[in-house]
């Protein structure tokens, strides 16, 4: 087999989720991949009892295979088209395959009551929201699915674990999620207190380099007003002008002139 080949199988073996997370491990800052991690030793080893074409077993052999730069994805045009992929098999490693549209309900209701069928998809759902902000890397069979397997306490937790553990602000994946859940009342988001408390920090300290983007989430958040009004003295523009944080203090005079011309329109 050819070494795109190889890559093509092991692609269609274990899913798209789980094929850029083993490549994209070769490119994590302060690692020269000259071996396999030992869940990739694992991963690979099972692709390569199941495959029987006899791919490089070697740790060395598989790194030439996916540490270039050339290596890291198969284009959409040359993938393996979806296939569901037996029950058994599914409900053991549901983020393996590349998925079809459509999941049977009875599947997925029976999946998520087993701890490790949720964690493997919450892991893959929350993933993408952190390297990226939304559900793309994660694919769009899981918000397609699970709201006609899930009943409301199920959704509330989903909910809860993406927030937590994905560590992005919910501005950003939110409305995607409410798009999916349609008719699930979802927990108060926590954004304006996180972004609140970060620019106040901030502020106190002196340094951010972030500042001027968390100005500009805030702007998106309703708390923008009453956070950039001067007449208010617990907001973050008065906390500014007393610490006299001079550049800070011009980033926020000009979001508040923003949202006024904005609002004015």
């Amino acid at each position: 087999m050819s070494d795109e080949e190889i890559r093509k199988r092991f692609l269609a073996f274990c899913g798209e989720a789980t094929y850029e997370r083993f490549v994209g491990a070769f490119t994590y800052p302060g690692w020269k991949p000259s071996r396999l991690r030992y869940w990739q030793e694992k991963l690979w080893l099972e692709f390569c009892e199941q495959d029987g074409r006899n791919p490089p077993t070697d740790s060395q052999a598989v790194v030439a295979l996916f540490a270039g730069a050339a290596c890291a994805g198969v284009p959409a045009a040359e993938l393996p088209p979806p296939v569901l992929p037996d029950k058994k098999a599914f409900l053991q490693s549901p983020t393996r395959f590349r998925l079809p549209e459509e999941i049977p309900a009875d599947w997925l209701l029976e999946g998520w009551k087993q701890r490790a069928f949720r964690d493997d998809v919450v892991y893959s759902l929350a993933r993408s929201v952190n390297k990226v902000g939304d559900f793309a890397l994660a694919g769009d069979v899981w918000l397609k699915n699970l709201p006609r397997a899930l009943d409301h306490d199920a959704v509330l937790d989903l909910y809860v674990r993406l927030r937590d553990e994905s560590q992005r602000l919910e501005i950003e994946w939110r409305p995607a999620f409410e798009a999916a859940f349609q008719g699930h009342a979802l927990p108060a988001s926590r954004d304006e207190e996180i972004v609140v408390a970060a620019l106040r920090q901030m502020i106190e300290s002196g340094s951010g380099q972030a500042f001027s983007y968390m100005v500009e989430v805030l702007l998106g958040l309703p708390v923008a007003e009453e956070q950039l009004n001067p007449s208010n003295p617990a907001s973050l523009f008065a906390l500014a002008k007393q610490l006299q944080r001079t550049a800070m203090l011009s980033i926020l005079e000009a979001a508040r002139r923003d949202m006024k011309s904005t609002d004015a329109s």
